[in-house]
């Protein structure tokens, strides 16, 4: 097993391409619970703090590991021009995040309440996934070499 295959896990082990993929599909889920909370004509308090709280979860949890995980190992073991899209994507994920950061900033649980119609149109126009769905695109080709244990996502899928 060579050093990248290693540091990314084994068949048996975890990989950062399927590590990744779980993450999203976790912040998915969670989105789409907002999001059908959204379509609904009366807000619940309860239910949206809690969708909000899980949402918040899942970044957290996506952005950690990225910036641990993902981001340090893939620089290391790209050269300068392959690893230059990766920076790029990693700053506008940051600017994603600085947005939901916003959207959150402006939009308190008794704002939402009080204005229940606009909370719902800045929240479907807007397009909470679009950063990690940019991820998974840019990083998957790359994951999914061989020498990044690409051979395991193939074998454990």
């Amino acid at each position: 097993m060579n050093e990248m295959a290693r540091l990314f896990g084994s068949v048996r082990g975890d990989n950062m391409l399927a590590r990744l993929e779980r993450l999203h599909a976790e912040f998915v889920d969670a989105l789409a619970g907002l999001n059908g909370l959204v379509r609904a004509s009366a807000p619940s308090r309860e239910a949206i703090a809690e969708a909000r709280l899980r949402l918040m979860h899942t970044t957290i949890a996506h952005t950690k590991y990225m910036e641990l995980d993902v981001y340090p190992t893939v620089f290391r073991a790209l050269s300068p021009v392959e690893a230059e899209p990766i920076r790029e994507l990693r700053r506008r994920a940051i600017a994603v995040r600085i947005e939901l950061s916003r959207h959150i900033a402006t939009w308190p649980i008794e704002r939402v309440i009080r204005d229940w119609a606009g909370f719902q149109e800045t929240t479907i126009r807007a397009d909470l996934n679009r950063g990690m769905r940019a991820q998974l695109h840019a990083l998957l080709p790359i994951l999914s070499r061989e020498d990044f244990g690409g051979e395991a996502v193939a074998e454990a899928a």
